[in-house]
């Protein structure tokens, strides 16, 4: 990882020399990307039985009108 340190006169000659090979040394290893997608598909994912809020009308919002007409145009939309 890049420090605050000055870097040392090789460290800077091989970056002015390769600058991509200066970057790729930052970049993870495939077992750390690896690692990370794998948490980040299982946190991701959603579960079978969920149920999306507003979906579908309650029978107690049909029952004042006003909200039901409001109700009625979101879920259009």
């Amino acid at each position: 990882m890049p420090t605050e340190a000055a870097p040392s006169d090789e460290e800077l000659k091989l970056f002015l020399m390769k600058p991509g090979f200066a970057l790729l040394k930052y970049f993870p290893s495939q077992i750390q990307a690896r690692k990370v997608m794998t948490v980040l598909d299982v946190i991701s994912s959603h579960s079978p039985d969920e149920e999306y809020i507003g979906e579908q009308m309650e029978p107690s919002w049909e029952e004042n009108p006003s909200l039901g007409l409001h109700l009625k145009g979101l879920m259009q939309d």
